[in-house]
């Protein structure tokens, strides 16, 4: 049904005006004197039209904008000024089937034959006929709020993420837009490595599907009109290769490498990090999403052992007055690393007999550069 009344209140008793969209609580017909919920003034548009959707109110203005989107909460989901130069005075709207219809009076022939438009709900992308491409390339404006909410779901495997943003949008052809992907971290209050570059996105305006380079060089497809992914199945694998992402290739001199080691036994193995050749890092998949543990220095840059059963073996010490050495069993609990016991230390043994259980070891020495993804390939 068409709504087209010069003010219109839904069933939680929300009104809209023109210019601006307020939003009051009320328990009157009219709703004077309510308390106001909220107030949105980016549409400053005379609204003819209005429909109210699951997720968001929806409008459009005889002189202008021909389409607007805010959510419950007052928030500008899009803004689509104008679908066709040709055709003006959008009068009214109606939802269909995830679509938004748009009937403009003016341009064409006979008033009361109105030229429609439709806008996907999901992609904002604006069809003049429902089985038809997008009309015209989505401007760089959509398509960032398309993949920034493409980000806002992506699993990247490491809990020191706290989100993504596709940033720095520019065309590299008619239809086709590049934008790089950086990400906050929960570390960067402390680190001062604020908007990560972690890769770059290129994506077709008018198809919306495209792909994203990795800073690492690996490459994944992506569609924004059906929101699938490659990392979206969850695998270990490519959820351990977004965490790469997050390190750097080199520090202090030193390349960052990794490898892959079942600590657990459990038939998925966790993911090790070194970093400056002392620094390391425990990633495991729980299932569904990468655990990390607390970062950990061991003195030695070959400092681990393989062990039976849960757990991995660690040559840590020899620093301060006493030079103690230690072999170490740290096991995981509740998906993290966590000291377990003490297997060896020069404090009840001499050095010569450390070393020689050491050797009874085996060493965990596979470690590759994190921009080899050799290991994470199927």
């Amino acid at each position: 049904m068409r709504q087209t009344n010069e003010e219109r209140k839904d069933k939680n008793g929300r009104y809209l005006q023109n210019e601006t969209i307020p939003a009051h609580d009320s328990s009157g017909c009219d709703g004077s004197g309510a308390d106001q919920l909220w107030k949105n003034s980016d549409y400053a548009g005379r609204k003819t039209g209005a429909a109210f959707g699951d997720a968001a109110i929806y409008l459009c203005g005889q002189y202008g904008p021909d389409f607007y989107a805010v959510s419950y909460t007052g928030e500008t989901l899009a803004r689509i000024e104008q679908f066709d130069p040709g055709y003006y005075w959008a009068s009214e709207i109606e939802l269909q089937d995830g679509y938004a219809a748009v009937y403009l009076h003016g341009g064409t022939s006979n008033y009361d034959d109105p030229k429609i438009f439709y806008v996907d709900l999901r992609t904002y992308a604006v069809r003049s006929e429902l089985d038809e491409r997008a009309a015209e390339p989505l401007p760089l404006d959509q398509l960032k709020l398309l993949l920034d909410a493409y980000f806002a779901d992506y699993p990247w495997g490491n809990e020191d993420i706290v989100s993504g943003s596709a940033v720095n949008g520019c065309w590299k052809n008619d239809t086709e837009a590049l934008f790089e992907i950086r990400v906050q971290t929960k570390s960067a209050e402390w680190t001062h490595q604020a908007n990560i570059l972690v890769g770059t996105v290129s994506i077709d305006a008018e198809r919306l599907t495209g792909y994203i380079e990795w800073t690492g060089g690996n490459k994944e497809d992506i569609d924004l009109q059906t929101g699938q992914s490659a990392a979206n199945d969850n695998s270990y694998m490519e959820q351990y290769k977004a965490v790469l992402l997050v390190h750097p290739t080199m520090s202090s001199g030193y390349t960052t490498e990794y490898t892959l080691y079942d600590i657990d036994k459990n038939g998925i193995p966790e993911l090790i990090v070194r970093e400056k050749a002392v620094w390391y890092y425990i990633y495991t998949f729980d299932g569904t999403k990468v655990v990390s543990s607390e970062e950990n220095y061991w003195s030695y840059s070959n400092c681990l052992y393989a062990y039976d059963g849960n757990g991995i073996a660690v040559h840590d010490g020899g620093m301060g007055y006493l030079h103690v050495e230690y072999v170490s069993l740290f096991s995981m609990t509740d998906n993290r690393l966590e000291w377990a016991d003490t297997l060896m230390s020069t404090e009840e043994c001499s050095y010569e007999d450390l070393r020689a259980f050491l050797d009874t070891l085996t060493p965990i020495d596979d470690f590759i550069p994190i921009t080899d993804d050799s290991y994470l390939t199927n």
